[in-house]
């Protein structure tokens, strides 16, 4: 990573360094950040990759350039009242909707999120909110098949899965707020969620019912990893309440909406799109 310009102060790098304005770009693998400085003159900052870079798959590129806005972002930020960090976890339900004709949805999956929180405050009642979570995705699927059998009439098929489906993700919002009223301010969240499945199982309930007999199986923990897309894309949108403890730090509630706009299942036969929605809790400092 190269350094500042020579023309920029150091009094200035060290201590007067605040974000006016950011974005981030990537060519022939490499990526400039453009930033001001108090004094009103603008710097470009290079960070060339690794060769590999090139190598990366075009949704990957996109988390990697997240991840480093962000971590660029609080590296630069000084002022405390610019830049905030904190945790959070969220249970949710989770489930997929299908449009395949074989297919139908079948119940939904309580699961639970967690991460970590990045706040970039750009006005006093707008920021620029990201960081990293672990959230957990799926549903419930059921097919039924009829084939005739040799004795006549009809044997059912029933299949029933349920989906466990983990992501890591990046998301990217837009948080609009109020101004505090008393201690509370209260806020509108907006964005996308790019995100990579690291997890992927399912337990599978299979019925037969021919000649009047029903025979039935069962597995648990299948890996279906293979069966589902690397990549998702989604859009957030929800909503909630600060309470300001003290200083800087909030406690914060609210509650998000998460619609998938990928298809989760990588193959032709079955086409579905995982959705939850989630009761987040976290602090800010």
């Amino acid at each position: 990573m190269s350094n500042f310009p020579e023309s920029v102060p150091q009094e200035v790098i060290n201590k007067h360094m605040y974000i006016k304005a950011n974005f981030v770009s990537a060519n022939r693998g490499v990526i400039f950040i453009n930033f001001a400085l108090i004094s009103g003159q603008k710097y470009r900052f290079e960070a060339a990759l690794d060769p590999i870079y090139k190598k990366i798959p075009p949704m990957k590129k996109i988390i990697l350039l997240g991840m480093i806005m962000t971590s660029s972002l609080a590296l630069l930020a000084q002022d405390e009242s610019t830049v905030h960090f904190g945790l959070k976890a969220a249970p949710s339900f989770a489930w997929l909707k299908t449009d395949s004709k074989d297919y139908t949805a079948n119940g939904s999956k309580f699961g639970f999120s967690y991460g970590l929180m990045t706040e970039f405050n750009f006005t006093k009642r707008y920021a620029f909110a990201t960081g990293i979570d672990v959230a957990y995705r799926g549903g419930k699927l059921k097919s039924i098949f009829n084939s005739p059998n040799i004795n006549g009439g009809d044997s059912v098929f029933t299949s029933e899965q349920a989906m466990i489906l983990q992501y890591v993700e990046i998301p990217l919002t837009l948080k609009l707020k109020t101004n505090e009223i008393g201690y509370l301010t209260y806020f509108l969240q907006v964005g996308v969620s790019p995100g990579v499945n690291i997890r992927a199982k399912a337990d599978s309930k299979t019925t037969l019912q021919a000649n009047g007999v029903t025979t039935s199986a069962s597995e648990d923990g299948i890996d279906i990893k293979d069966d589902i897309n690397s990549f998702n894309l989604s859009m957030i949108i929800g909503g909630g309440v600060e309470y300001t403890l003290s200083g800087s730090t909030t406690l914060l509630v609210g509650v998000q909406f998460n619609n998938g706009f990928m298809d989760v299942a990588d193959g032709d036969n079955l086409k579905a799109n995982s959705n939850y929605l989630a009761l987040t809790v976290g602090i800010l400092f």
